[in-house]
């Protein structure tokens, strides 16, 4: 019972740390216990130990730990997905020669299968990239003048045929992405759906997370690999929980309910018949400890299998949805903003219409003009919904083509928008009654309402995710939109 009790209790401590770590910064575990251990395990605990280093040592086991430290917490390093590796190749190698001689040919055969499986996932989620190759002589980027017209953009710097293949593969929602804001550290306009990873050190398209499992970012390109390889983790830990308990169950079968105690009975007896709770655990360890490798293995697939499963169907949810794990956190941000009142929308016609009917050039009070193709490629040239996918399975739901678009924005204190604009030209407008003395007006200028920015009050009814097809369509899109 009490090597039972160690080998659950270590597993389950483990398990929780990682759930934790992995999981604890989310949205959705918020003012929650979960956020709480996050905060302790990545912030009390490492100041506490600083503490203490500096209080006995004057921090130089601090200073001798902080390289590694700084490796293992801010670079690309393979450790975890060695760990990975070697776990599962040892637990395989633990139960899988014991239990062979007695496995009927149907085990035989699919055994292999599930074990190869997880590692060729694993394989192609680690080496396929989704960042995005830019020239090596990049200039720092310059604003760029307004265009003068919408046909004629003036012409900007080159980022090379993988970054504009980037920009083309989804459509600004003009609520999550919006064009015009270039990478800090790529110092190249920022793709729709993209996300700068300090790990990788290139922008990776459609990033969902970096994984330290697999020691690479979780992208457009290997994002239906990530998928597969959570499938196959799973089903071979559901697959090893089976298998071991079954050969448990026979050696308890048979030395606890041997079928010359229990022939004539009337009733079917097992193992477990008779016992409390305390006898039956009793029983398990005893099992345990008389095939060590194989009861080890199984209840360490048993203990695993949760946090497997919970992934998985952590991005199910996710697919069903249309979003990433970065956009969930997006989503999540806005709800709140909108529960705030902080939210507004126009329309992105009424932003980029002049006053005499024509289009925004930038000289225009509260003028939103259109960016260079480099920077905001039109949506006729945006392959959305996908052309790779077949159009059953998203027919219905097309989205980010006609119809009324809508830019989103926050505002700080959740008052109207205003706009800078002349005098003369409030006059014109009628807006400038409320400064008949000239006070609020400043170089000239005056700051009235923008009245085309309407108030969002339901997330549901007035926000829409462009990028989701249905569960299907988000499906076909994660394989065949994956531009490799």
């Amino acid at each position: 019972m009490g090597v039972l009790k160690t080998i659950i209790g270590a597993i389950l401590t483990i398990s929780l740390i990682v759930f934790v770590a992995l999981f604890g910064r989310l949205p959705v575990f918020r003012r929650t216990p979960i956020a709480f251990l996050h905060k302790l395990l990545t912030k009390y605990i490492p100041s506490a130990f600083v503490w203490v280093d500096s209080y006995l040592t004057g921090r130089r086991l601090s200073r001798a730990l902080f390289s590694t430290g700084h490796y293992l917490m801010y670079e690309k390093h393979p450790v975890v997905l060695i760990f990975f590796v070697v776990l599962q190749t040892l637990g395989e190698i633990a139960m899988v020669p014991r239990l062979w001689p007695t496995l009927t040919l149907f085990h035989k055969v699919l055994i292999p299968i599930m074990i190869a499986l997880p590692h060729y996932y694993l394989y192609l989620t680690a080496t396929t990239s989704s960042s995005i190759p830019l020239p090596s002589n990049l200039a720092s980027p310059q604003p760029h003048p307004a265009s003068p017209s919408p046909s004629t953009p003036p012409t900007t710097l080159d980022f090379g045929p993988a970054h504009a293949a980037a920009m083309r593969a989804y459509p600004y929602d003009y609520l999550l992405y919006h064009p015009g804001y270039f990478c800090s550290t790529c110092r190249a306009p920022k793709p729709p759906r993209s996300k700068h990873c300090s790990l990788c050190k290139a922008c990776i398209q459609k990033q969902d997370h970096h994984c330290i499992w697999v020691n690479n970012c979780v992208g457009r390109a290997n994002y239906a690999y990530f998928l597969l390889l959570l499938l196959a983790i799973t089903a071979l830990l559901v697959y090893g929980t089976l298998l071991g308990w079954s050969a448990m169950s026979l050696r308890l079968t048979s030395r606890f309910a041997p079928p010359e105690l229990t022939r004539g009975s009337a009733t079917t007896k097992t193992w477990a018949s008779g016992t409390d709770w305390a006898k039956w655990f009793d029983r398990l360890a005893w099992a345990l400890v008389v095939d060590v490798r194989v009861g080890a293995t199984t209840l360490l697939c048993a203990m695993c299998t949760p946090l497997g499963a919970a992934f998985l169907a952590y991005h199910a949810y996710l697919l069903w949805a249309g979003m990433t794990t970065n956009e969930q956190g997006k989503w999540a941000d806005w709800k709140e903003d909108v529960a705030d009142q902080v939210v507004f929308r126009a329309r992105i016609e009424e932003l980029r219409r002049c006053v005499d009917g024509g289009f925004a050039v930038g000289k225009e009070a509260g003028a939103y003009p259109a960016l260079p193709r480099e920077v905001e490629v039109p949506s006729d040239e945006v392959d959305w919904p996908p052309s790779g996918v077949p159009a059953w399975v998203w027919r219905g739901r097309e989205r980010g083509r006609g119809g009324v678009k809508w830019w989103y924005i926050r505002t700080r204190s959740g008052d109207q928008p205003t706009v800078k604009m002349s005098v003369e030209e409030a006059k014109a407008r009628g807006l400038a009654d409320g400064y008949p003395d000239g006070n609020g007006v400043k170089y000239g200028e005056v700051e009235v309402e923008d009245l085309r920015w309407h108030r969002v009050l339901s997330m549901r009814r007035e926000m829409d995710n462009i990028y989701d097809l249905g569960f299907w369509g988000n499906l076909m899109e994660a394989i065949y939109h994956r531009g490799r």
